[in-house]
């Protein structure tokens, strides 16, 4: 929080010490803390413009279950974007689709584990406690849709979110509507919200739609 401040203040160099100092306690934390807290370091010297330290830290962070390394490397890719850098964007994004692809055994942790369902006022992350194997599943399909569809990729997320159980389905093609269309890519936009199936949806996905179209320019 302090670094991102920092950022926002527009010293990104009093953010990179920030992280600095932060990292090395980090890499001595237990896991799934450990991890948890490496991707949100990644993501902070992403918004600082350090993007080669952001690359080390995500090294750091545990391969199972996916979900940190693919957030911080869709801050990279988003950093990335705005610095002008459409080549290590589109890298960063097509890493974090990939990462979210696990062909392997499920790697949970002994021990309590916590959330079957999305994150919401009643339900939050402890970063302490493993996620459920379910919930870890849903958040991959969730992730890797949104990864696909900023890459242009629309059949393929239309594929990805399909999987997803309903009713959250509908309501997360709604959402990565409205993060394409926000991104200025409202042809892709367009094209995923012609995939809702909810006539309700649908048209909330068309409104934000509408809304990004008056807002700024478009990408194809």
């Amino acid at each position: 929080m302090i670094a991102r401040k920092w950022v926002e203040c527009g010293r990104p160099e009093a953010a990179r010490a920030v992280v600095a100092r932060a990292l090395p306690v980090a890499l001595i934390q237990p896991e799934p803390r450990r991890s948890r807290v490496l991707s949100m370091l990644a993501e902070d010297q992403s918004l600082a413009g350090d993007f080669t330290d952001a690359r080390k830290t995500i090294e750091a962070i545990r391969a199972y279950p996916g979900l940190g390394i693919s957030r911080a490397l869709s801050a990279l890719d988003l950093a990335c974007e705005k610095s002008g850098n459409a080549t290590d964007a589109t890298l960063a994004q097509r890493e974090a689709a990939d990462c979210l692809v696990w062909t392997g055994p499920q790697k949970t942790l002994p021990g309590k584990v916590a959330l079957t369902g999305r994150l919401g006022r009643y339900q939050f992350l402890v970063y302490n406690i493993e996620l459920h194997p379910q919930f870890i599943a849903f958040k991959r399909g969730e992730m890797r849709g949104f990864a696909l569809a900023n890459l242009g990729d629309v059949d393929e997320a239309v594929r990805a979110l399909q999987a997803l159980p309903e009713p959250q389905r509908e309501t997360v093609l709604s959402q990565v509507v409205a993060l394409l269309a926000s991104r200025g890519h409202l042809t892709r936009a367009m094209v995923l919200a012609r995939s809702v199936a909810s006539p309700d949806v649908r048209l909330d996905a068309y409104t934000q739609l509408a809304y990004a179209i008056g807002e700024g320019p478009a990408k194809r």
